[in-house]
């Protein structure tokens, strides 16, 4: 799912953004579940460039984004739901490539980076933590074993509330993970190779959770990386909780990225991606080991005049139905809901990457820089 996009305690969903000149920019729909009203805005007033950014909601529903800025860890919050942010303020140094973050089950939010000296690391939340920061130190994953190449790790949630690590090991090719060993607990396990894998890894990877937005015991991970021909793979959990993990296969699709990932009101798999300007989909029969319906364009596609670019991406709205995101030549942003949760999807895509935001000064200006990301 994309980790980009969140949606805040009133039910609104939010679009975080990287323009073509570094600087962080944000957009929100209109009303819950409804358009982007196309206003963007600074997210940093003092200029600050990024390299990614993260967007995840508090337990009491205002929004935190992380971002890389150089080597840095930077972060800023919401002082109230639905309200402006702060400035920013450091959570960390020596940061290489992207970050994610989750909310856990006691209400803190956790993030997880790489660092250049090739180490996998946690931070938390923590109201009566000693930095005096309300957050923790951070906790090293391989403090003994330095992995130099690693980053943009994953972080997700088994079904017993334990949080689990994914990182890929580029020199090598290989998926390290790392679980906390109780739920909350600042303890994890040391960072081991993932078994099963059928090819070595090239590049990024995607994890979703079966019927991760149901209450239900029947969740198990999957993941979702290139190989080195390109080909989309895929490999699965044994069960919920389970350490071990079924043999890697491919999914028969060639890929420039891999693709992004949600889950359906019913609690199937959602699969979105851009290949050669089209976009691709894919879903499960059922949850679990039920197969996939196969690849297929997806419908509707962008206009033929503005070809998507780049990765489409994935978010939940606040009453379930999904969102899709794209990106194109001359909408720079567009997004599609579905209509209605039966899984049917509107008959266009809405452009908002063109509309009006504010400068540092305050003042309304029409947006000249083309976002990327």
């Amino acid at each position: 799912m994309a980790n980009n996009v969140a949606v805040d305690g009133n039910g609104y969903m939010w679009f975080f953004s990287i323009g073509a000149d570094g600087l962080p920019w944000y957009a929100h729909q209109s009303l819950p579940g409804g358009r982007f009203n196309g206003s963007w805005h600074w997210l940093s007033r003092n200029r600050t460039s990024f390299t990614s950014l993260v967007a995840a909601a508090n337990a009491d529903g205002r929004l935190e984004v992380f971002g890389v800025s150089g080597d840095q860890l930077m972060h800023t919050y919401q002082v109230c739901v639905g309200d402006a942010f702060s400035p920013l303020s450091r959570l960390g140094d020596d940061i290489q490539g992207r970050q994610d973050a989750i909310l856990d089950g006691n209400g803190h939010l956790q993030v997880v980076t790489c660092t250049a000296a090739g180490v996998c690391q946690v931070i938390h939340q923590d109201p009566d933590s000693a930095t005096g920061t309300g957050w923790t130190d951070w906790i090293p994953l391989n403090p003994a074993n330095p992995i130099a190449g690693m980053t943009d790790p994953k972080i997700s949630t088994n079904q017993n509330g334990c949080l689990q690590v994914f990182v890929v090991d580029q020199a090598r090719g290989r998926i390290m993970t790392s679980r906390q060993s109780a739920p909350g607990s600042d303890t994890w396990t040391a960072l081991v190779q993932l078994p099963g894998l059928d090819t070595a890894v090239l590049g990024d990877l995607a994890v979703a959770v079966n019927n991760g937005n149901l209450a239900t015991e029947n969740q198990w991970m999957e993941l979702f990386y290139r190989g080195v021909d390109g080909q989309v793979n895929h490999i699965q959990q044994d069960g919920p909780n389970s350490e071990a993990w079924s043999s890697g296969y491919g999914m028969g699709i060639v890929l420039p990225t891999v693709p992004d990932t949600a889950n359906l009101p019913d609690g199937k798999i959602q699969l979105l991606a851009v290949s050669a300007g089209t976009i691709h989909a894919n879903r499960q029969f059922g949850c679990g080991c039920d197969g996939w319906v196969g690849w297929r364009a997806f419908d509707p596609q962008l206009p033929e005049s503005s070809p998507a670019l780049g990765a489409a991406h994935l978010a939940v709205n606040d009453d379930g139905r999904l969102q899709a995101f794209a990106f194109c030549d001359d909408l720079l942003n567009a997004t599609l809901a579905q209509t209605p949760l039966d899984g049917d999807w509107g008959s266009s895509w809405h452009g908002f990457g063109m509309g009006w935001g504010y400068d540092a000064t305050g003042t309304l200006i029409r947006l000249r820089e083309e976002v990327t990301h």
